[in-house]
């Protein structure tokens, strides 16, 4: 996987989404991420993190088109690239800053709404001035906690809010949780990447339907979105399931039937097969690394 990732690497820095793309955001972070945990000192992740840096705005973000500045969920990605880099350590916490002013539209409940959900809770959009949802809650938390700012009443709260989201019988799905009086269902990207932001952070007891949830369908998962979180989501509270490689493999395998996958998918199973006790634990080591490094 790493030698396909550094393959579509780009001759001016970063990586391209796919074998014969243009630059993507998404797919540099991804990559950067999953190359440093290899080999930390490969050639190919300074220009990769300092074409990231160029596309940073003056506030902090980082958007995933320059023509699309409101898509600010690259944005966290982009603080797992930079993390533990020696250089970067002021676009860390410039897109941190961005992170923790930033949050979802939020409104009164109306009265007989279709839905239950809390929609005055803090969480992250995907694009700004819109509501807040599970996957880019999940992720601004990770990069926040991986950049110090785990304590910060912003992190609390978008816990709080994923709790919220949590459907009763277990799992999550994009951030609703019943729609007149019918429960929802889950699926498995959403549902790892939710506990993933939770781990350490509440009882386990609170989440145990979720994680039973998740541990009883990854064995049959053989997607890389779904598979990655799902991994990803049980190794960070100890559930990680036996033969990950061998179900990574698997995955792998069927690109024969559904043609490559994008450079991220790859990223993100090599980390899933990496982090063995999630990628809290992960980020949290290479940021403790870099402390260490800079003492």
């Amino acid at each position: 996987m790493a030698a396909t990732i550094r393959s579509r690497a780009l001759p001016e820095g970063g990586f391209a989404l796919t074998g014969c793309n243009d630059f993507r955001v998404d797919a540099t972070a991804w990559a950067v991420a999953a190359l440093s945990a290899v080999s930390p000192e490969d050639p190919l992740l300074p220009a990769a993190r300092a074409r990231l840096a160029a596309n940073q705005t003056p506030e902090g973000c980082v958007p995933i088109l320059p023509e699309a500045s409101d898509a600010i969920w690259p944005t966290p990605l982009a603080v797992f690239a930079w993390l533990a880099a020696p250089g970067f350590a002021g676009n860390v916490r410039s897109a941190a800053t961005f992170l923790l002013k930033t949050e979802g539209h939020r409104f009164p409940l109306p009265k007989n709404a279709p839905f239950t959900h809390d929609t005055n809770l803090q969480g992250w959009p995907w694009n700004l001035k819109t509501s807040a949802w599970v996957e880019p809650t999940a992720l601004a938390i990770l990069a926040l906690v991986a950049s110090g700012h785990g304590a910060h009443p912003r992190v609390a709260e978008g816990r709080r809010l994923l709790l919220d989201r949590q459907i009763p019988s277990g799992g999550w799905n994009y951030g609703n949780v019943t729609v007149y009086g019918q429960e929802l269902h889950p699926n498995p990207e959403c549902t790892g990447l939710a506990l993933a932001a939770l781990s350490e952070a509440c009882a386990e007891g609170v989440v145990t339907a979720s994680l039973g949830w998740l541990k009883e369908r990854t064995q049959a998962l053989d997607t890389p979105l779904a598979l990655s979180w799902s991994l990803l989501g049980l190794s960070a509270w100890g559930r990680r399931p036996a033969g990950t490689w061998g179900l990574i493999s698997r995955c792998l395998d069927r690109q024969e039937r559904l043609g490559p996958y994008e450079t991220w998918h790859f990223a993100l199973l090599l980390l899933a097969g990496l982090a063995e006790e999630g990628l809290a634990k992960h980020l949290a080591t290479r940021a403790g690394e870099a402390a260490h490094g800079q003492a």
